[in-house]
């Protein structure tokens, strides 16, 4: 169930003192601590970091790292 009560989430995770949280609780902590947060990522998933579209969100979100993991089995 969507506990936000809404027809659709915001897609965002923040990470910050160890704390995570999520969706429109996260955006709010995009806006005061940007480095701890994560969103409009969707379209990276499964992409190499040499996709235009990882380039792209790399030029807009310079203060996010991005790495490369090993393959899984």
């Amino acid at each position: 169930p969507n506990v936000e009560s809404k027809r659709k989430s915001v897609t965002a995770v923040s990470i910050r003192d160890g704390q995570r949280t999520f969706g429109s609780e996260a955006l709010n902590n995009c806006v005061r601590f940007p480095k701890t947060c994560y969103a409009y990522f969707l379209d990276l998933l499964a992409k190499p970091l040499n996709h235009p579209i990882v380039k792209d969100f790399q030029s807009k979100f310079p203060y996010l790292s991005s790495w490369k993991t090993p393959p899984r089995e």
